[in-house]
């Protein structure tokens, strides 16, 4: 049964584009490497799904056994998706390669975040707005009707909630994740010679600080220091 559902989880998500479709031939064919130059060229292209060419890219790294590179690309499609649970499943899986342990299941409140960051910044703005007019018209509008101008109170007050965190979100993100790549060495300064204070495993993920072309700052569970930029992959 498990067999059964790992092949239906990593069969690629149709997207319209033509390097897709190209990248979906090849991994329908068996050709993963070539499928996965098509996908990250699909990564591109304007108007496409970057959460299924996400999702396709771990696909084809995952059956290329880079087991890193997969839970990298499926964070990527899982911040697109939350809650997808294909995508949930593959994590689990791709850690479970990676002998990574799982990561604590988020809140419902969590949850929730998760699913209105996931909404384009357009989307939202046309949320707020509608909210926030609805609101408004109603209190002025409405006389009388102590539940329907409770209502509209609400909604005027939920557009502005929606409006605090899309500028939190956009204005003031917080540190960006990031994934080990390979066995990547964190050292206590950002030079080759440092010291080695501890060896990340492929598919750690890290807190980035900050980054210059070569080094990453980073936080992990056993502390802060400096990486090679080239041995992490950045969750965006």
């Amino acid at each position: 049964m498990i067999g059964v559902v790992l092949v239906l989880c990593l069969l690629p998500n149709p997207v319209s584009d033509g390097y897709s479709e190209a990248g979906r031939r090849a991994y329908l064919a068996g050709d993963y490497e070539r499928a996965h130059r098509f996908y990250e060229a699909a990564l591109g292209q304007p108007g496409v799904s970057k959460a299924h060419v996400f999702y396709n890219l771990a696909n084809c790294s995952f059956r290329l056994g880079r087991y890193a590179e997969a839970l990298l690309h499926y964070r990527c499609a899982q911040r697109r998706m939350p809650g997808d649970r294909e995508i949930e499943w593959n994590l689990s899986l791709t850690r479970q390669r990676l002998g990574v342990l799982s990561e604590v299941s988020p809140s419902l409140a969590t949850r929730l975040l998760a699913h209105l960051d996931a909404v384009s910044p357009r989307t939202m703005l046309g949320i707020i707005f509608t909210l926030q007019t609805l609101g408004l018209l109603g209190l002025v509008l409405v006389h009388g009707h102590r539940g329907a101008r409770a209502l509209c109170l609400a909604a005027s007050l939920t557009g502005l909630v929606l409006a605090v965190r899309v500028v939190a979100v956009h204005e003031f993100p917080g540190p960006p994740e990031a994934i080990a790549l390979d066995q990547v060495s964190l050292r206590t300064e950002p030079h080759a010679t440092q010291p080695v204070a501890v060896e990340l495993e492929p598919g750690q993920a890290v807190q980035v600080i900050e980054m210059s072309d070569r080094w990453a700052h980073v936080v992990t569970p056993d502390g802060e220091g400096w990486v090679e930029r080239g041995g992490i992959g950045i969750v965006d």
